[in-house]
């Protein structure tokens, strides 16, 4: 995993990327800040992944959450 997080004028964006995702990786991501919470639920797709997994590109997945 990358994670970065940038914060600009109250709003806080944390961007993580899996490298080589797989269906292991499924789930809910979240972030706190404060007082507030942002969640996503991400679903790798098995046939995407293994496709990606065979070419000369890694799978990833870039996951971005916003708080404001």
């Amino acid at each position: 995993y990358i994670l970065k997080v940038k914060r600009d004028a109250g709003v806080v964006i944390e961007t993580m990327r899996i490298r080589k995702a797989t269906m292991e990786d499924d789930g809910n991501y979240a972030c706190e800040h404060s007082h507030q919470k942002a969640s996503q639920i991400v679903h790798i797709n098995k046939a995407e992944a293994q496709i990606a997994n065979y070419s000369s590109h890694s799978a990833s997945l870039l996951l971005s959450i916003f708080l404001f």
